[in-house]
Order: C-alpha cells, then sequence, then structure tokens
C-alpha cells in the first residue's frame, strides 16, 4: 500500500474514535437503564478497551504513513 493511504487509514480511525467509540462510551457511563445497569463496568471496559485498540490502529497507520 501507499503511505498515503495508510495515512488515510489513521484518519479514518480517528473519524471512528471522536464520532462513534466516544460518544457511545459516554452514552453507557451516563444511561440510567436498567437492561446496561449490572453489566455497566464490563461495558466501560469493552468500550475503553475498542477506543483504546481503534486509537493505537490510527498511531500503527500514521506511523507507517511516515
Amino acid at each position: 500500500m501507499s503511505k498515503s493511504a495508510y495515512r488515510v487509514l489513521a484518519i479514518f480511525c480517528v473519524v471512528i474514535t471522536i464520532f462513534g467509540a466516544i460518544p457511545e462510551v459516554l452514552r453507557i457511563t451516563t444511561s440510567d437503564a436498567k437492561d446496561i445497569a449490572d453489566e455497566r463496568i464490563f461495558l466501560f471496559i469493552l468500550g475503553m478497551s475498542i477506543t483504546c485498540g481503534i486509537l493505537y490502529a490510527a498511531s500503527y497507520f500514521w506511523k507507517k504513513g511516515s
């Protein structure tokens, strides 16, 4: 792949994080829905893990594109 393609992937990962993963984690932590109340800690850890994984992928792609 070309270096610019890796940069595009990095930007795509950041956009996914900003507009998808972070709002979802905030929704989980501030929700008072009974169906997720028992699993809130697990869902928070899962959401943060996915967010960190996407940010790591963005960092990897950005370095690979440099």
